[in-house]
């Protein structure tokens, strides 16, 4: 799958689970190259944890063929 945000992209191999709510995307943190989730999220970080906005990005998943 192909995840992006007005930030950036990045692809994925997935699943779909039934657990997760429907308007939530988990991508483990750790993955880099092509699948480095921190591609879609602002550079900004937060003042307090100095993480990116994770759990604040607005993403769009497409099917790669």
């Amino acid at each position: 799958m192909n995840i992006s945000s007005r930030h950036g992209q990045f692809q994925v191999r997935c699943r779909f689970n039934d657990q997760i709510r429907k308007d939530t995307l988990f991508v483990p943190m750790h993955w880099g190259g092509v699948q480095n989730v921190n591609q879609a999220t602002r550079e900004e970080l937060d003042l307090f944890s100095e993480m990116p906005g994770f759990k604040t990005t607005a993403v769009r998943i497409e099917r790669v063929t």
